[in-house]
């Protein structure tokens, strides 16, 4: 499948033919917009709070790039590299500690988990993946 892909790359001209290792670092850069509901188990100064919810991730750029010499740029952007979907999409669950710093202002903390139901890389790409995400946000929330 390596081969393959690597012959499919030289076809299409992504890539130059060379002897020796290169290194390449492929960056993509999404929009998220995520969309979640709560359900309060704790309510006082100290609060907790279970969330769920889907979000939407639109590619707003990505690059392939030779890290060995210079950052040269391979062609791979939003409008000519269609190896990854302009949008996928997540189911994501959280819960959320907060403490009252006063009657409407919380300060919060939110450990998160996040799972793509579909594919992040476009039909015709030979490699296919559905990120999984762990991550913590930190942050005051204001409710109206």
């Amino acid at each position: 499948a390596e081969t393959e892909s690597l012959n499919v790359g030289l076809s299409n001209g992504n890539l130059i033919a060379s002897q020796g290792v290169t290194n390449f670092s492929n960056t993509l850069q999404y929009l998220t917009i995520p969309l979640k509901a709560g359900y309060v188990i704790l309510d006082r100064k100290l609060n907790l709070t279970v969330n769920s919810g889907m979000a939407t991730n639109i590619l707003i750029g990505s690059s392939l790039n030779n890290t060995d010499g210079g950052l040269q740029n391979y062609g791979g952007s939003t409008s000519g590299n269609d190896s990854f979907s302009k949008t996928y999409f997540d189911l994501l669950t959280s819960i959320e500690l907060g403490y009252r710093l006063l009657d409407k202002y919380h300060l919060s903390l939110e450990p998160n988990y996040r799972r793509a139901i579909n594919n992040f890389t476009s039909e015709g790409n030979a490699l296919t993946g559905k990120p999984t995400n762990f991550g913590v946000s930190v942050g005051i929330k204001y409710e109206f």
